[in-house]
């Protein structure tokens, strides 16, 4: 599917304001880039939660500072690497939120569009969807 044809596809799908979840496992960067496009409006939504693979990881600092929901699943604490693709996909089937950003953060795994979910490396390709309203 071309990009463009996924980029139609996808703003046909998605609510106008985007419950999204944040996987991070690192300083955070991405959530904090998401979290000021938030607060300058240019994307309208709310950060329902933040998954981490490590409790010391600076998106775990980020989020906590704003009261972010925050979980963690670390990939070490599962025996085989699918047992970990399933359990962070149950997660995010409990929390239901519309757009999942990776940051690399599931790079060996191949996590499932969900039936209410879509799956994007980069904070930027949330401004591309906020772009297209």
């Amino acid at each position: 599917m071309a990009r463009e044809e996924f980029r139609v596809s996808l703003a046909e799908k998605l609510p106008k304001r985007l419950r999204i979840a944040v996987l991070v496992s690192g300083k955070g960067s991405q959530l904090t880039a998401i979290l000021s496009l938030i607060d300058k409006e240019l994307i309208a939504g709310e950060i329902v939660a933040v998954i981490s693979d490590t409790r010391e990881s600076g998106g775990v600092r980020v989020a906590s500072d704003r009261g972010i929901k925050t979980l963690i699943c670390a990939p070490a604490s599962f025996a085989h690497l699918d047992a970990f693709g399933k359990r962070l996909s149950n997660i995010l089937d409990e929390i239901n939120p519309d757009v999942v950003v990776l940051d690399n953060f599931a790079s060996p795994l191949e996590l499932q569009h969900g039936r209410n979910r879509h799956v994007v490396e980069r904070a930027e390709a949330l401004l591309e969807i906020a772009a297209m309203d």
